[in-house]
C-alpha cells in the first residue's frame, strides 16, 4: 500500500526522496572534509544520527555519482576532486537561500536553514547566481548572520580588516578591554579554497592562550608565528544596506592554555571589513 506523507499544508507535503539525501549527505561530508573532522564511516553515523543501512545504500550511491573515491580499509571515506567541488556548490547554495529567506520574509536561522535545505536541491545555477547577486548589492534591510564561511562573499586573496575588543559588561559606551592594547588594530581576512580566516596580530609576546566561543563551546585558536587565526565561522556578522561595511561580532577569551575561560575573562571581539 502506497505511504501518504499528506500533512495538510501547502510547502510540507511533499517527502524528501532519495536525491535529497544524498545532497545533504555530500554537503555534510564536505564540511567534515574543509574542517578536518573525521571521516571514519563510524564517526559519520554517530555524528549524523543515521543508520548503517541507509548510510552505507547512499554512499553506494555516491561512489556510483563519482563523489567518493571507493571506501578506504580503514572504513575512512574521502571525497573526490568532483566530489568537493560539488560539495562545495551544495554549501554556497544552502548559505544563500537561507541569508535571501531571512532578508525577504524575515524568519529566524533555523527556519531559514530548514527551508533552503529543500529547495537548494531544485534551483538552477541563474537562479542562485541572481539570489547572490542580490545579496551582494540589492540588500532592503540589514540582515545578520550567524556560521557563515566568508568564502562565499569574498573572492580567494587577503583582505585588511579593522578590530576592536571590548569589555562584555560595558554598552553605553563601550570601553576597550585592556588586551586590545597587546594586538595590533589591523587583521587580516585570508580567503583559502577551503576555508576563511581572520588572522589576529600581537604587538607583543602573550603567554595566555586565545580562546573563541563557536556554538556554545569554547575553542583554543590555533597559534600563528604572529598571532593566532580564527574561523570566520565563529562570528556572527551584520550586513548593512547604509554603509559598504560589513561587521562581525565573535566572543573571545585569553585564558592558560588548559583551562577554559572564565565568564569574567570574555570579551567581545569586532571586526569591520
Amino acid at each position: 500500500m502506497e505511504k501518504d506523507f499528506f500533512v495538510g499544508q501547502i510547502g510540507q507535503n511533499v517527502p524528501r526522496n532519495i536525491e535529497e539525501k544524498e545532497e545533504d549527505l555530500l554537503e555534510a561530508l564536505y564540511e567534515r572534509w574543509r574542517t578536518g573532522k573525521s571521516m571514519e564511516v563510524a564517526d559519520i553515523m554517530i555524528d549524523l544520527k543515521m543508520k548503517r543501512r541507509e548510510l552505507s545504500m547512499l554512499l553506494r550511491r555516491m561512489q556510483r555519482h563519482g563523489y567518493l573515491v571507493e571506501a578506504l580499509r580503514s572504513g575512512a571515506l574521502e571525497l573526490t576532486d568532483f566530489g568537493r567541488v560539488q560539495g562545495a556548490e551544495c554549501m554556497s547554495r544552502h548559505q544563500y537561500l537561507t541569508q535571501f529567506l531571512q532578508l525577504v520574509s524575515g524568519m529566524n536561522p533555523k527556519e531559514a536553514q530548514e527551508s533552503a535545505c529543500r529547495m537548494e536541491h531544485v534551483m538552477n545555477a541563474q537562479g542562485i547566481r541572481g539570489i547572490s547577486d542580490f545579496l551582494k548589492y540589492g540588500d532592503v534591510y540589514d540582515r545578520i548572520i550567524e556560521n557563515f564561511d566568508l568564502r562565499a562573499m569574498y573572492e580567494l586573496g587577503t583582505y585588511p580588516v579593522c578590530i576592536g575588543l571590548y569589555c562584555m559588561d560595558r554598552r553605553s559606551p563601550r570601553v576597550l578591554a585592556e588586551e586590545f592594547d597587546l594586538l595590533q588594530d589591523e587583521t587580516t581576512l585570508e580567503i583559502n579554497d577551503r576555508r576563511s580566516w581572520f588572522h589576529i596580530r600581537k604587538q607583543q609576546e602573550i603567554t595566555a592562550a586565545l580562546w573563541y566561543l563557536e556554538k556554545q563551546d569554547w575553542i583554543r585558536a590555533e597559534e600563528e608565528k604572529a598571532g593566532w587565526r580564527i574561523p570566520t565561522d565563529a562570528f556572527t556578522f551584520t550586513i548593512s544596506t547604509g554603509t559598504p561595511v560589513m561587521d562581525g561580532t565573535a566572543i573571545v577569551a585569553f585564558a592558560e592554555q588548559e583551562h577554559r575561560p572564565k565568564a569574567a575573562e570574555c570579551r567581545e571581539l569586532n571586526v569591520h571589513i
